[in-house]
């Protein structure tokens, strides 16, 4: 079966080690080896490819409670934000993060990259835009 795969240039110490297991186990089993189970080894031990999103999120301020949502994009879809909403009174950044909290997506808040935007024509005075950069956390 030919599938493709995205792995690093060089194997990883990861990726090593299983084949390494795999070619002692094959070797202990049949007396020979099999350079086909020995990629597959390293292929299954290699890291997954992280996943980028980047949107941006329109929060209103009403008398100081924050309310983030996702601007209606593919990008804020891809993420799992879409159509989601947070309320938070501590802070624009603070109802951002909630609203990552709330993704149906893995994504690493901590490391997101929040950079204010200039508002668009037509908003309001209370509305203010940031455009969001943010990573999925691997499963491992």
């Amino acid at each position: 079966m030919n599938t493709w795969q995205t792995v690093p240039n060089k194997l990883t110490p990861e990726m090593r080690r299983a084949a390494a297991e795999a070619a002692r186990k094959y070797m202990a089993e049949t007396g020979g080896n099999d350079l086909d189970v020995i990629w597959a080894a390293a292929l299954a031990a290699a890291p997954k490819v992280p996943v980028k999103h980047e949107f941006e999120v329109i929060i209103i301020d009403r008398a100081n409670t924050y309310r983030a949502r996702s601007a209606l994009t593919r990008a804020a879809e891809d993420a799992g934000v879409n159509g989601l909403h947070a309320t938070c009174t501590a802070g624009p950044r603070q109802a951002l993060c909630r609203l990552l909290e709330k993704s149906r997506r893995p994504l690493d808040i901590e490391r997101a990259v929040i950079t204010a935007m200039l508002p668009a024509a037509g908003d309001a005075p209370d509305v203010s835009r940031f455009n969001v950069q943010v990573e999925e956390r691997s499963a491992s």
